[in-house]
């Protein structure tokens, strides 16, 4: 997706997991579905869960808008 403004990233959380922090985009949703679209910061974005003693890692999923 380097390059484009228009991506949207779909991340799905485990069971408890909520989301703590996000940077360089927009997330919708604290859990189970959350989606990334940019805000203008580039195209490299990160985000912290808490686990919530749910160590499973979350899957993600990109595409365009």
């Amino acid at each position: 997706m380097n390059g484009t403004n228009n991506w949207r990233v779909t991340i799905t959380t485990g069971s408890g997991q909520t989301l703590q922090n996000s940077w360089n985009a927009s997330v919708n949703g604290t859990s189970g579905t959350l989606v990334a679209t940019p805000n203008g910061n580039g195209n490299t974005f990160g985000i912290t869960l808490y686990s919530n003693g749910n160590t499973t890692s979350p899957t993600a999923s990109c595409s365009t808008t």
